[in-house]
């Protein structure tokens, strides 16, 4: 190869070299250390807590005063980062189901909680799920997004936490469940 094609290699490959080195450099000093990986709580529902039965007027409770009952049959989550620590994203399924086609519709009551690894709740909302029963349908699945947030300094402990969800049942409520739960 001639010195005067090595020269003119040299000179079409200088841009490009020139290039590639401002790169490295401006790399190098716009970073100063990497961010904090996000880490997503666990989202799970509350044992005991994932039936709700809506009884008819009067003071029975037993099975067949039953008109509504819900069931939750799913969380997911996904997180975002914020300027104050994650956004928690989830989706709370639910599958209520009616005893009579004339209940057209349904409230069903639900919470959900952040929890850290001492079973401390440190943030609970509640929520209402209305649901509209279309025809002739004995059950209605649905799904509710919600977003809640969870203030941390570093979004890698988000680990620590859990997000819960339950129903959010009276006394009542919670006596007819634990009472029937099936074994």
């Amino acid at each position: 190869m001639s010195g005067s094609n090595l020269l003119e290699k040299a000179r079409r490959a200088a841009p490009v070299a020139l290039a590639a080195a401002l790169a490295l450099l401006a790399s190098g000093c716009t970073s100063s250390k990497p961010a904090a990986p996000l880490v997503c709580p666990i989202a799970t529902i509350a044992p005991g807590l994932n039936v709700i039965p809506q009884f008819g007027p009067g003071a029975g409770r037993e099975p067949s005063d039953v008109r509504v009952s819900g069931i939750l049959t799913s969380i997911k989550n996904q997180c975002d980062r914020t300027d104050k620590g994650i956004a928690i994203h989830a989706i709370v399924g639910i599958l209520a189901r009616r005893v009579s086609t004339g209940i057209k519709t349904a409230q069903l009551p639900y919470f959900v909680a952040v929890a850290d690894t001492q079973q401390h709740i440190l943030q609970k909302q509640g929520f209402i799920l209305n649901v509209r029963f279309q025809r002739d349908e004995a059950y209605h699945n649905s799904a509710d997004d919600i977003t809640i947030y969870l203030p941390l300094k570093t979004v890698s402990a988000g680990g620590e936490y859990v997000v819960l969800t339950g129903f959010q049942l009276s006394k009542s409520q919670l006596d007819f469940v634990r009472s029937h739960r099936q074994q």
